[in-house]
């Protein structure tokens, strides 16, 4: 409503002014409920702009590009599996020639058939102990000779008791003097 159509009504001043600040409180408290009318029109043209965006998505493109990442991830996955089990299998290996007691742990695996070998979860090789067995009676070099305890021979015949000889032939092993008798 505008003063000039109450002044036309022949309405006094004072009065046109009492009715247009009544009537500026109901524009002022309508206005309140919808003062945020133009954040909401700015949030639905961001909003649209946004789902026109997704609609230009190219979603198999996206889901391929998932699926090939997908994939990598297992490859990946299944080399570092097959890197460790290698990595266990030739440390059980060393190992288990370690303690065959080879001279040389690069030769003696070379004459091994690697591919007959399996690790076992406790760590143990099946099949192992039979080719090392056949390389140890072909190649025996490859292997430290197994120590055997130096047995003195005493020279002399056993007649049940000792003879003043032994215990000279005994003393001159030790490094000592013959017995005077």
């Amino acid at each position: 409503m505008k003063r000039e159509f109450l002044t036309g009504l022949g309405i006094a001043e004072d009065i046109i002014d009492k009715i247009m600040a009544e009537n500026g409180k109901d524009i002022e408290s309508t206005k309140a409920k919808y003062a945020d009318y133009d954040a909401l029109k700015t949030q639905l043209a961001e909003a649209n702009g946004k789902i026109e965006e997704f609609g230009k998505l190219d979603f198999d493109g996206v889901k391929k590009m998932a699926d090939d990442y997908k994939a990598k991830f297992e490859e990946a996955q299944a080399e570092s599996k097959k890197q460790i089990e290698a990595m266990q299998f030739n440390h059980a290996l060393e190992n288990a020639l370690s303690g065959a007691k080879a001279k040389n742990i690069k030769a003696v695996r070379a004459l091994l058939e690697t591919d007959k070998l399996k690790l076992n979860k406790d760590g143990s090789l099946t099949g192992l102990t039979e080719q090392l067995d056949k390389l140890k009676s072909e190649n025996d070099y490859l292997f430290e000779a197994e120590k055997k305890e130096d047995v003195p021979q005493f020279l002399g015949g056993s007649s049940g008791g000792s003879s003043a000889s032994d215990e000279d032939a005994v003393r001159a092993v030790m490094g000592l003097p013959p017995l005077s008798h």
